[in-house]
């Protein structure tokens, strides 16, 4: 019924969690995420793997925000979006297997859905550094996306997205690379 909602004693608990607390990935990544919109201004996000979607930790909204599902807390699966699709190139095999055996399930009519290809996908991510979203989770939205790396293995990733009719993610990709590699390496110092 409509008796019941979450109040702010659970986001407060939410809070509480490592990649939220000061000492943790969202804070360190924070100002790298603003220096990165303030150069694109175009909508930044930060994600973690959780199972095989992509967890939002963090959104910074463009001046021109393409309509996307992305929402702090919310899920996507990782197969089809840039930021999962970086995570998962530069993951241990172990977590691309959990993503296969679940399925490559087709969102859109660009979504990859052949495990060959996906694999392709992959090997082709871990050789440029960047994975693209080109109206995979979504038509119309497009994004280039960076893993923050930590002891050889993607931790989270950062991504800058924007409307497919103007946005070209290939532009971006030095600034969103660069923009990781700095919060990775800021990262060597802080307990995750």
């Amino acid at each position: 019924g409509n008796k019941y909602c979450l109040g702010r004693r659970l986001f407060e608990l939410g809070n509480q969690i490592s990649v939220c607390q000061p000492s943790g990935l969202r804070d360190v990544a924070l100002p790298f995420l603003s220096a990165l919109y303030e150069r694109t201004h175009q909508t930044v996000h930060l994600a973690v793997l959780s199972g095989v979607d992509v967890l939002y930790l963090e959104k910074i909204y463009g001046h021109s925000p393409a309509k996307s599902p992305s929402h702090v807390g919310r899920r996507v699966p990782a197969a089809c979006s840039g930021l999962g699709k970086a995570m998962l190139a530069f993951s241990r095999p172990a977590q691309v297997k959990d993503v296969l055996a679940k399925g490559l399930q087709r969102r859109t009519p660009y979504t990859i859905s052949v495990e060959s290809l996906f694999l392709a996908e992959l090997a082709e991510i871990r050789r440029r550094g960047v994975a693209f979203d080109r109206e995979e989770v979504m038509l119309g939205l497009t994004c280039v996306a960076a893993p923050i790396m930590q002891g050889g293995c993607a931790i989270a990733a950062i991504s800058v997205t924007g409307p497919t009719s103007w946005f070209d993610p290939s532009t971006y990709a030095r600034r969103v690379q660069d923009a990781a590699a700095a919060i990775g390496q800021n990262l060597t110092s802080v307990s995750l």
